[in-house]
């Protein structure tokens, strides 16, 4: 299975945490795991493992599929996603 490189992209209207595949539009979240609009990254990066992530879908803020799949966290700088 190909691991999928995500990025940190924010927290949606649901308040979850939403990551970004690198170079392409997909979409991941945890469904456990809640954060207002105003936690500290490193709060969310020190709760968030790869594990809790599922698929969400192809954009920002859509009703999750629920999917799991074989994610890496990329916690670096963010790149132009």
């Amino acid at each position: 299975m190909d691991t999928t490189i995500v990025q940190y992209y924010g927290i949606d209207s649901w308040n979850r945490p939403v990551f970004k595949a690198e170079g392409r539009d997909a979409y991941f979240g945890s469904l456990d795991k809640l954060y207002g609009y105003d936690t500290p990254l490193e709060v969310i990066q020190k709760e968030i493992t790869e594990d809790d992530l599922s698929y969400f879908g192809n954009h920002f803020d859509c009703e999750p599929y629920g999917l799991k799949k074989d994610v890496k966290i990329n916690w670096g700088k963010k790149e132009e996603l």
